[in-house]
C-alpha cells in the first residue's frame, strides 16, 4: 500500500467516524468494495476511493466540514463552488496535492479526496424532473469546462444552437444554479432507504437502480485491517455497483499515475502558488481555441481530399457495371417491357450494391442512362420513392449522356 492510499484511509476513517456520531449511512463502491470483500486488501496502486452515500446525509456531512469539524479538510461540490461541473462530492485534504490534468479548470480543490457518489431516491417524480431539467441545463454549460470551445458536432447548425443555449445559459447562470440546488433538496425530502434508490454513472448516461431493501441491512468489512460499511447481501450488491463479472474483474495499475500530479505531504495550495509565480495558469481555453480552430481547417482539407478520392473510386465503380451490364442490357429491357419486377431485381442485385455502397459516400453511380432509368423505375415499384428522387436530384448530368462512360 502507497502513501497515498494510506492518507486516503485516513479520509475514510474520519468519514466513517462522523457517520457514526451524526447516525449517516455511507457504503464502499467500486473497486474498493469488490477487493474488500474478495481478497480484504487492495488489488491495485488506485488513487480514487469512492463511496455511496443518501444525498440528504452528504449535504449533513457537507455541513459538518463546512463548519470546520477537521483541520485541512474541505467539501468541493456545486454547493461550494458554482464553477464545479460534477454533481458528485468530494472530500478533500487540503494538506495534500492531488492535480488531475484532464479535470483541472473547474475545481477549487486539488487535494487527495474521496469521492462520494450520492444516492438518490425517485419517490418524487414532479422535483425530480426539475431538478434533472436543471442539472441537464448546468452539464450542457459546464461540458469539458472549460473547453465549451471544443464543439464537436459535425452540423453547422448544431454548433450554432449550441452556441446561442450557451449564451443563454451563462446570462441566467445563477438563477439556473439556484433553482437546480433549491430543486434537488426538495426532490430528496421523502428518502428513505427500502425503494426507489439509484445512482448514476460518472458520465450521466445511465442510471443504477439499487434491489428494494438491499441498503437496510449493512455491516462492516475489513480492507487493509480497516473496516467499512456494506450492505449484508453483498454479493447482489456487488453485482451492481461493480458488474456482473465483479469475481473475475482485475484491477490494473496503468492508469494509476496518468495524467496525475500527486504527493501526500505537499499542500496543493503552495504547490499552485509556485505555478502561479512561474506564470503558469490551470485554464487552457486559448489553446484549446486555438487547436479547435487547426482542427477544423484540417477537417475542411481532409474531407475535400476524401471526396476527391471517393469521386476517383465512382470511375472505377462504373467501369466494372459497364462491364457487366452492357452485354445483359438486352434482358434487362425485355423484363422491364414485360413487368417482371423479380427477374430485375435479380439480375440487377449487384448494382444495387454498388449504388447503396456509394450512396453513403454521397454520390451516385450511372454508365447508361437507360439501364439507370429503369433501376430508378424498380426502386419506384419497391416503394423507395424518395430514395429514386434522391439518386435522380444527384446524379452527375454528364453521366446522362449517350456515351458518357468515362466523363
Amino acid at each position: 500500500m502507497t502513501v497515498i492510499q494510506e492518507r486516503l484511509f485516513q479520509l475514510l476513517d474520519e468519514i466513517d467516524e462522523i457517520c457514526e456520531m451524526q447516525g449517516l449511512s455511507y457504503y464502499l463502491t467500486g473497486q474498493l468494495a469488490t477487493s474488500a470483500y474478495r481478497s480484504e486488501s487492495l488489488e491495485s496502486g488506485t488513487r480514487i476511493f469512492e463511496i455511496l452515500m443518501p444525498y440528504n446525509d452528504i449535504l449533513r456531512l457537507q455541513d459538518t466540514i463546512c463548519a470546520g469539524a477537521y483541520k485541512d479538510r474541505e467539501i468541493e461540490s456545486v454547493y461550494t463552488n458554482e464553477e464545479y461541473s460534477d454533481f458528485m462530492f468530494r472530500y478533500v485534504d487540503s494538506s495534500s496535492l492531488f492535480l488531475e490534468l484532464t479535470h483541472r479548470g473547474n475545481r477549487k480543490c486539488h487535494g487527495l479526496y474521496i469521492r462520494i457518489r450520492p444516492l438518490y431516491t425517485s419517490c418524487n417524480v414532479k422535483m425530480n424532473k426539475k431538478a434533472s431539467k436543471y442539472e441537464w441545463f448546468w452539464r450542457f454549460y459546464h461540458k469539458d469546462y472549460p473547453n465549451k470551445c471544443q464543439d464537436t458536432a459535425k452540423s453547422r447548425i448544431t454548433r450554432i444552437k449550441r452556441k446561442i443555449a450557451l449564451s443563454m445559459i451563462e446570462n441566467k447562470k445563477s438563477k439556473y444554479h439556484k433553482k437546480m440546488l433549491e430543486y434537488r433538496r426538495r426532490s430528496q425530502t421523502s428518502f428513505n432507504l427500502d425503494s426507489n434508490i439509484y445512482y448514476e454513472k460518472l458520465d450521466y448516461s445511465k442510471k443504477f437502480s439499487l434491489p428494494d431493501g438491499i441498503l437496510l441491512k449493512k455491516k462492516k468489512y475489513v480492507i487493509e485491517n480497516r473496516k467499512y460499511y456494506m450492505p449484508e447481501d453483498i454479493e447482489t450488491y456487488l453485482g451492481v455497483v461493480s458488474g456482473n463479472d465483479w469475481q473475475e474483474k482485475v484491477f490494473k495499475n496503468k492508469n494509476a499515475t496518468l495524467n496525475t500530479i500527486a504527493s501526500a505531504v505537499v499542500p496543493y495550495k503552495e504547490y499552485l502558488d509556485e505555478l502561479s509565480k512561474d506564470g503558469v495558469e490551470l485554464s487552457i481555453s486559448a489553446e484549446l481555441e486555438q487547436e479547435r480552430k487547426c482542427k477544423e481547417v484540417m477537417n475542411i482539407h481532409e474531407a475535400k481530399v476524401a471526396n476527391a478520392w471517393h469521386i476517383v473510386q465512382r470511375s472505377g465503380a462504373r467501369i466494372a457495371l459497364a462491364e457487366k451490364y452492357a452485354p445483359l442490357k438486352d434482358d434487362i429491357v425485355k423484363y422491364h417491357q414485360n413487368g417482371d419486377w423479380e427477374q430485375l431485381r435479380s439480375i440487377l442485385a449487384e448494382y444495387d450494391e454498388y449504388e447503396r455502397e456509394f450512396e453513403r459516400k454521397k454520390l451516385v453511380l450511372c454508365f447508361d442512362r437507360e439501364i439507370f432509368d429503369i433501376y430508378i423505375e424498380l426502386l419506384r415499384h419497391d416503394g423507395q420513392d424518395n430514395r429514386a428522387e434522391k439518386m435522380i436530384r444527384d446524379v452527375p448530368k454528364q453521366h446522362l449522356e449517350k456515351n458518357a462512360l468515362y466523363q
